[in-house]
């Protein structure tokens, strides 16, 4: 069973890396369903012959289409609400966005990283401000903005949580994409995350809080364990200590020191400081 569920796992990664590579962009929708059909149906022949020699290739296939599909779904931006299609040409450009924090925040040593799903969308005219040259509301699969928050935009630094709604006036930039042929590719991995637009608040202007957003509960319950649980750690435990026992415990990165992540990756170790990285 062991061997079974290694040989899932692997095949669908598999899938998901040879998707990338034959095609980075969307596909036709017609595409996609055809591979999660062909999914479907390695599955089922898999469970009609799991005892042939045809097992082991069925098994393999099956998490491969399913992943190539789901890929392929989370990089489509052919919906006429996606953010894809606002983006701003210059750094200099304003966007106003207004949308909620729908993921945990993500604190680094100098900076907040905010995963922000949009809901409404509105263009400054070049000319007059405060002047709204065009707005648009935004539903269904529009995409997620990552905002970039610096302690500099005043007391909501400290205070941002998931589940804020908020109201970010900013340039709205598309990913960056790879600049060197064996560097890393920052755009692609934040498109496979859902991300396909960026935002850098520095001033307390261009960040407003509006309230509380529409969320989940079990995944704000979530968070709510996980900062307790980090609270007893700092309280039990002296510093730098306790930040690493948060971090390879409970994925939280902020609170390791420059320093310790630095001598972690320079001796081949950096990946302890991640949960999946300590379980491997």
């Amino acid at each position: 069973m062991a061997q079974k569920l290694t040989i899932f796992c692997y095949s669908f990664v598999a899938g998901v890396a040879a998707a990338m590579i034959m095609h980075t962009g969307a596909i036709p929708l017609a595409t996609v369903m055809t591979l999660w059909t062909l999914s479907g149906a390695c599955g089922v022949l898999y469970i009609l012959f799991k005892k042939t020699k045809y097992s082991l290739p069925l098994l393999i296939l099956t998490p491969a289409f399913f992943a190539a599909a789901n890929y392929y779904r989370a990089v489509d931006v052919s919906d006429k609400n996606h953010i894809s299609h606002y983006v701003d040409e210059k750094f200099f450009d304003r966007t106003i966005i207004t949308g909620t924090v729908v993921r945990e925040p993500d604190a680094r040593d100098n900076s907040t990283k905010l995963t922000i799903k949009p809901e409404l969308i509105e263009k400054p005219a070049k000319s007059g401000w405060g002047v709204i040259k065009s707005s648009a509301t935004l539903s269904g699969k529009t995409g997620f903005v990552l905002v970039t928050i610096y302690p500099t935009i005043g007391e909501f630094y400290d205070t941002v949580e998931y589940g804020d709604k908020i109201k970010v006036d900013a340039a709205l930039l598309p990913p960056s994409e790879m600049k060197n042929p064996a560097g890393f590719d920052y755009g692609r991995y934040l498109k496979a995350r859902g991300v396909f637009a960026v935002m850098y608040a520095r001033r307390t202007e261009m960040v407003q809080y509006l309230g509380p957003g529409d969320t989940d509960w079990l995944t704000r319950l979530a968070i709510k364990l996980k900062r307790r649980f980090l609270l007893i750690i700092r309280k039990t435990m002296l510093y730098p200590e306790s930040a690493f026992l948060g971090g390879v415990t409970l994925g939280s990165r902020g609170g390791v020191p420059q320093k310790v992540k630095m001598e972690f990756q320079a001796t081949g170790v950096g990946h302890v400081l991640a949960v999946s990285g300590l379980h491997v």
